[in-house]
Order: structure tokens, then sequence, then C-alpha cells
């Protein structure tokens, strides 16, 4: 019988994942990009039978609902789960939006390969 708890087993089976000879596991020159591929665009374009509804500037819409310094915020984060009905505001949505997935700079939109791009967030 194994001792170790499960969370560590799994972690030990996927380790893998962290090690740095994944390069001689997996053959990269295979992927899209590496075969210049095009990127899929930023967004879906919107067909034009569906409502479209204006938001907010994300990126100034966080701003002005984030008045908290980040180390406070960090210091003072808890997870609660107690959830109310009340609806988000556009302004809401719009800073919660562009802060999961908002790009703040576009630096090469020509590229062969890929968009190069700057998000508020890693991405892969």
């Amino acid at each position: 019988m194994n001792s170790k708890p499960k969370t560590a087993q799994r972690f030990e089976e996927n380790r893998f994942f962290l090690k740095d000879h994944i390069r001689q596991q997996i053959d990269f020159s295979r992927t899209d990009q590496r075969q210049q591929i095009p990127a899929p665009p930023l967004q879906k374009p919107c067909p034009p039978e569906v409502p479209r509804i204006l938001l907010p500037k994300g990126a100034e819409s966080l701003i002005r609902l984030g008045g908290m310094p980040v180390g406070e915020a960090i210091r003072s984060r808890e997870s609660v789960r107690d959830y109310t009905d009340d609806l988000l505001t556009l302004e809401e949505l719009s800073a919660l939006l562009w802060a999961t997935q908002g790009v703040r700079e576009v630096l090469s939109p020509d590229s062969i390969a890929e968009w190069r791009l700057l998000r508020g967030l890693p991405d892969s």
C-alpha cells in the first residue's frame, strides 16, 4: 500500500513537467508557431445579428474600482464563498474581463506566426 497522500503522489507522477529535460521528450519543432501557422485572431468576430453592448474601457475601470494598494490586497486576501444575487455593473464586468484577458499593448500585429502582445496576465 502506498503511504504517500494522494496529492503528493499526483505531484510526483506529474513532476516531469517541471523538469528541464521535458524538451528531450517532446518534439517542439511540430508546434503551430514553429511551423509558422498563423495565430488565430485576437478576438472572434461578432455576428452582425448579435446586439453589441458597449463596455467602459476595462483598464480605466479597473483603476477606478480597485482603490486598494497591491500589498494591502495581498495581505488581506481571503477566500469567501458567500455570494449575493446582485448583478455586476457594466463597469465591474469590463474591469473583470480586462483583468483576466485584456491586451495592454499590441507590439507587432503583422508577425507571420503570432501577434506580439502584452497582457495584464501571463499566457501560454
